[in-house]
């Protein structure tokens, strides 16, 4: 299925726009607490001093610097890995975070510690997907990108299934991902300029457009990922041109604001509300269907 991607991308806005609390003061929360397990691990394994000793020495000498690497004790080690740990769940749980969101599922703060009700598989599914990815880079870099793209929704296949395990929620990722690969790749490059004024921004002071530009570029890859699973909740697919590229349009109802959202009366979103997915409209689900059977 080829999509259209300023279809897509409209509809991500929308669903951005809709959600309440805002996306944006979210994302900011999250890139905060982000930012402070990244510099607690730092500060615990002496690498913090290190950089800002090599910062200093860089600028006044113009060399690099060439001190002795600090040396971790037992129990800050312990305490690194643990955080580590945590970062890595917690980081995962934004992208399921992200797809609630283009579902239209109501979400809250503690929606970004919805990892943690999966933490095993979670850390696993990371692990796993980042060292074949670098594996993959290591062999001319091409298998590296491709395996980046095949394991890019396995967060969200385990937010559909928590039932399976992480490595078949890679599998199924891969399933989804195999004869799409490079339209995803088309879509990242297409996205490419917000990320790169996004991080020129963030280098020159605070990462303010980022809290935007990151919930952004997640949501558009959600929304793929919901048409490639026939879970496309406010979407309507209207027409399939020559092309074979599917136009999709947003459902006149989609610009209600959150009371059409699903969710709990509490807002609260575990395994147990339908495994963490809605249904898409009937109107959706046939058009997908149609479009799929062609």
């Amino acid at each position: 299925m080829k999509i259209d991607r300023n279809g897509a991308k409209f509809i991500s806005r929308v669903l951005m726009s809709e959600t309440k609390p805002s996306v944006m003061l979210i994302t900011f929360l999250y890139i905060v607490m982000s930012t402070g397990l990244y510099f607690l691990v730092l500060k615990l394994s002496g690498y913090y001093d290190y950089m800002v000793e090599f910062l200093i020495y860089f600028q006044a000498t113009g060399k690099y610097y060439t001190g002795a690497l600090p040396e971790i004790g037992t129990i800050e080690a312990v305490l690194c890995i643990a955080l580590v740990i945590l970062k890595v769940i917690f980081d995962s749980g934004y992208e399921m975070y992200i797809l609630l969101i283009s579902r239209r599922i109501k979400t809250e703060f503690r929606t970004l510690f919805y990892g943690f009700n999966f933490p095993v598989k979670t850390f696993l599914i990371a692990v796993i997907k980042n060292c074949l990815v670098l594996l993959g880079l290591s062999l001319f870099i091409v298998p590296g990108v491709v395996l980046y793209y095949w394991y890019r929704f396995a967060f969200f296949v385990l937010v559909d299934h928590p039932e399976y395990s992480a490595i078949r929620c890679l599998r199924e990722s891969r399933k989804l991902v195999k004869g799409n690969t490079a339209q995803l790749f088309v879509l990242d490059l297409s996205l490419l300029g917000w990320r790169l004024l996004s991080w020129t921004v963030s280098m020159t002071m605070l990462p303010v457009l980022d809290i935007w530009v990151k919930p952004y570029t997640g949501t558009v890859f959600a929304v793929y990922y919901n048409l490639f699973t026939f879970k496309s909740v406010g979407i309507k697919i209207v027409s399939e041109d020559g092309k074979g590229i599917v136009h999709i349009v947003a459902d006149e109802n989609m610009q209600d604001s959150g009371e059409n959202q699903s969710g709990t009366g509490s807002g609260e979103i575990g395994p147990d509300d339908n495994d963490g997915e809605t249904k898409p409209d009937a109107d959706s689900g046939e058009a997908d269907k149609k479009d799929h059977n062609k």
